[in-house]
Order: C-alpha cells, then sequence, then structure tokens
C-alpha cells in the first residue's frame, strides 16, 4: 500500500483481496489527541485494544475493532 503518510480527515484503508474477516475494508484510521485520556476511557469501557509506537515517528497508535469485525486506528502525534 505504500508508504503511510498521516493527514488530517477520515482515512478508510480498504483492500483489493476479499477475506472472510473483514470483506473488502480492512480499517479505518483517525488522527486523534488526547492519547491518556483516550487510553483512559477505553479502558473504563471494557474495550479491548492494542496499543503500538510508532518506531520511525514516536507517534502512539490504538487498533480495536467494532462489533461487526472492522478495524478501527486512531493516531495520536508524539507529544
Amino acid at each position: 500500500m505504500g508508504t503511510r503518510t498521516p493527514r488530517e480527515g477520515i482515512m478508510v484503508r480498504g483492500t483489493e483481496k476479499k477475506y472472510e474477516d473483514t470483506g473488502r475494508l480492512d480499517h479505518i484510521a483517525f488522527a486523534a489527541t488526547d492519547v491518556d485520556g483516550m487510553r483512559k476511557r477505553l479502558q473504563s469501557k471494557g474495550v479491548k485494544f492494542r496499543e503500538s509506537i510508532v518506531p520511525r515517528t514516536g507517534d502512539t497508535q490504538f487498533f480495536l475493532y467494532v462489533p461487526d469485525g472492522v478495524g478501527v486506528e486512531l493516531n495520536f502525534p508524539k507529544a
């Protein structure tokens, strides 16, 4: 898919392949703010998510799934 450059607004990532678990839509990515506040909110609601740090930028990413299996990616700029 090439390099991933953060941008303003909503980014939708799809695939030309069709998988049984996600179909053509793999995940939706959002630029986000307040990484600590969002972490606490997700934890308080019992939402399972995976957190990672982007090695080249130091940005934080959260990955979670809505009930129908579509992924949501939240991107927080390095503080």
